[in-house]
């Protein structure tokens, strides 16, 4: 009873070995040949796998703490220990063709961290660009109490 078991294990083997022909295909990156109903081979598979997760970590972009974008450029000047710069600062230098001056800062005209166009990018010395901060900070205080004014008349 128990050598049926195992010739009708055999047969089942054989139509398995039908089914493993019937599937046969060339994988479609690599051409070898598999025996599954998948259009890639495992290798290839795990490799475009790997492609798409490096692709989504994006290593050459990362944000700081501060919230602005950060590029590799370890041959920067100013790169940080790990080889970043920020973004704006790359761009600003790649739109007007020189390197930003000591004792500069690029200024994000609407204040959008990561709106890093060209035209939204100003370079200025430090001390003025503290002023330009201080003068945004007191203008968002006035409109602040208007808005407190007004709500207040409701």
């Amino acid at each position: 009873m128990y050598s049926k078991r195992y010739n009708h294990s055999s047969k089942g083997k054989e139509s398995e070995e039908r089914r493993r022909i019937k599937l046969a295909h060339p994988c479609i990156d690599c051409g070898k040949i598999i025996y599954y109903k998948t259009k890639k081979c495992h290798s290839c598979s795990m490799k475009s796998l790997h492609e798409q997760n490096r692709s989504r970590r994006k290593k050459s972009q990362i944000i700081s703490s501060g919230g602005y974008p950060k590029v590799l450029k370890p041959e920067h000047p100013k790169a940080n220990k790990y080889g970043y710069i920020s973004q704006h600062l790359d761009i600003w230098e790649q739109a007007h063709g020189k390197p930003l001056p000591e004792g500069w800062h690029v200024h994000h005209l609407n204040g959008t961290k990561d709106d890093n166009r060209p035209v939204n990018l100003a370079g200025m010395p430090s001390k003025k660009h503290s002023l330009v901060l201080q003068a945004k900070a007191k203008r968002i205080q006035e409109l602040e109490a208007l808005l407190n004014g007004q709500s207040q008349l409701i």
